[in-house]
């Protein structure tokens, strides 16, 4: 009977691991969560501390539909591996913003930069293996972006090219998007032609996400766009280049893709996600909802579902196993028995 009291006591132990994203045992509590990228049953956390407090700002923890769990810790490469491979100051991750995992099982991780230990970092790309005990497999940096925040990362879910993975990323507040072939360590900047005369102003994005038939789906505030990627998804970096008339150096190669003015969403929105299943998910933070609308549908308020209204600083709308539909919140929710939340299940499927 006692063995199986103390069976009980650790696997509530561990349960209380896989629901909190409890950080203390790091000496890390006052932290928001940014954004949540998942692997089989790794939950990979980008924070940000809420008392301009230097701390680790990517963390390996469970996620939340795990049985067991381990305890959180701050993501690193194998102290073997830095050993072997000494780096700058500027090596390791300074801001972790967003991060993605492809189907290699490589965690790809947009890095902000800035100031640390008394240099200016530059804003990065970091990407690591993480069935090789997190090795960092290749590393780029962007000079020309230093000025600029990294907000969203998409990947291409279409494979073209079997040693190539291509992924676009978003900034706050910008007119272009980036696309970045693994392949050619090359990118291009990827800005967008409408002929929509009514638009009001010029669109900034700040999320990207990809749905069905090649539709990639761009967030303005409370604006919605899409433009077809099949052109960038198979044309070479290298091609955009000549048709540019210019050799590449860094970053000065630009394409012009079509744009589509789908309409205005239910007010200034966030957290774009698309479900294995199609439907589109945004986070309206003004009323703490999450909606869902299908694209097959009119953009209008009749075609949209309300998923979730109870308030919150949701971040993320998040997909689990099975389709089951999670919402993160950048702060703790304090539910009743799940102290030190972050997320929460708002849908099975």
């Amino acid at each position: 009977m006692v063995g199986i009291l103390r069976i009980l006591v650790l696997l509530a132990t561990f349960l209380e691991f896989s629901f909190s994203w409890d950080l203390r045992s790091l000496n890390i509590t006052h932290f928001s969560v940014i954004h949540v990228s998942i692997y089989c049953n790794r939950a990979f956390l980008s924070i940000e501390s809420r008392k301009q407090k230097k701390i680790p700002t990517l963390i390996e923890a469970s996620w939340p539909e795990n049985i067991l769990s381990v305890r959180p810790k701050v993501f690193a490469e194998d102290p073997t591996l830095r050993f072997l491979r000494p780096g700058l100051v500027c090596d390791e991750i300074i801001s972790s913003r967003v991060t993605d995992i492809d189907r290699k099982g490589n965690l790809w991780v947009l890095d902000n930069g800035g100031s640390h230990f008394g240099k200016q970092c530059l804003p990065k790309l970091s990407i690591h293996s993480l069935i090789l005990l997190n090795e960092r497999i290749h590393v780029h940096e962007f000079p020309e972006f230093q000025f600029l925040k990294f907000t969203s990362m998409v990947m291409d879910p279409v494979v073209v090219d079997e040693y190539d993975t291509r992924v676009f990323f978003t900034f706050h507040e910008s007119d272009f998007i980036v696309l970045y072939s693994l392949r050619e360590r090359k990118y291009v900047k990827v800005t967008f032609e409408t002929n929509d005369i009514y638009l009001p102003r010029q669109p900034f994005f700040t999320e990207a996400v990809i749905g069905s038939n090649d539709v990639m789906y761009l967030l303005d505030n409370g604006r919605l766009f899409s433009t077809y990627i099949t052109s960038l998804r198979f044309t070479p970096i290298k091609f955009m280049e000549k048709q540019r008339g210019r050799k590449y150096s860094h970053s000065t190669v630009s394409i012009r893709v079509p744009l589509t003015y789908n309409g205005p969403l239910l007010g200034r929105a966030k957290g774009l996600a698309v479900h294995p299943k199609g439907k589109i998910y945004y986070i309206l933070p003004r009323d703490g909802a999450i909606m869902s609308w299908h694209p097959k549908m009119p953009l209008a308020a009749e075609y949209h579902d309300v998923v979730y209204l109870h308030g919150g600083n949701m971040s993320q709308v998040i997909f689990g196993w099975k389709g089951s539909v999670w919402a993160v919140s950048k702060n703790y929710l304090y539910e009743p028995g799940r102290k030190f939340n972050h997320a929460i299940r708002i849908k099975y499927n």
